[in-house]
């Protein structure tokens, strides 16, 4: 979750501590909410402003980190709500954190992605172009989700991927990685010597994540030397 600090922070009343005992003891989590929480600090989201307790070990990092950087990726860990205030509604802890958010978010969209959480991911990319619209990887990230979702032969699909990678060269020339991924699509749609011609833009880059079933295939259907021929 990415969230601004709200710069405080104050002792976990007594109330919340026991709340959270409970429902360790529910878990079967062996170790007291006292042991792990002692502060909670106060953060700033898109639905409104909460109080999460944050583990002990973290706290002084917490404080040092949000001195230089008002925005953070958090980690959290869902215990339930109450009928609380709405800042204090929530028993959600903060496990771990990275002040660096914007590589924090690229990293938890590839997670999302991989483990086919494909809302999760297309909203943390949706933050990305937001943050930065001038990072082509996040077209290129987001390009690929659709070449994914329309291969092998959904049209619209690739050729929405395929106008998301325009744009992400545009905007990065020298992302090696979209230019391969953009052979891919290229191949789909079957634009051949276009396949040959993003491949051969990212080996020139030093792209070397390309597959060698992949160049067999480009091969089968295109041999690199005719398309060197119609590329004169």
């Amino acid at each position: 979750m990415l969230i601004e600090s709200g710069e405080k922070t104050r002792k976990i009343a007594d109330e919340k501590l026991s709340w959270l005992n409970m429902i360790f003891k529910s878990v079967n989590i062996t170790q007291k909410a006292s042991d792990l929480f002692e502060h909670e600090v106060l953060i700033n989201t898109d639905d409104g402003k909460y109080w999460l307790p944050i583990q002990k070990q973290l706290y002084g990092f917490w404080e040092k980190e949000m001195k230089l950087n008002k925005q953070a990726l958090i980690f959290i860990r869902t215990f339930g709500s109450t009928d609380d205030e709405k800042e204090n509604r929530f028993l959600f802890t903060i496990n771990s954190f990275s002040g660096n958010f914007y590589d924090g978010l690229w990293e938890e969209a590839i997670k999302s992605y991989d483990v086919k959480d494909d809302v999760n991911a297309n909203n943390i990319v949706k933050k990305l172009i937001e943050l930065d619209p001038k990072d082509g990887r996040n077209y290129a990230m987001y390009g690929y989700h659709y070449y994914d979702k329309g291969y092998p032969d959904n049209r619209p699909l690739l050729q929405k991927a395929d106008s998301l990678f325009s744009i992400a060269e545009k905007l990065s020339p020298d992302y090696s990685y979209g230019h391969y991924q953009r052979s891919l699509v290229k191949f789909q749609l079957g634009e051949y010597v276009k396949a040959w011609e993003a491949l051969d833009k990212a080996r020139s880059l030093g792209e070397t994540n390309i597959e060698g079933y992949i160049l067999e295939r480009f091969e089968a259907k295109l041999p690199y030397a005719e398309y060197l021929k119609v590329k004169k």
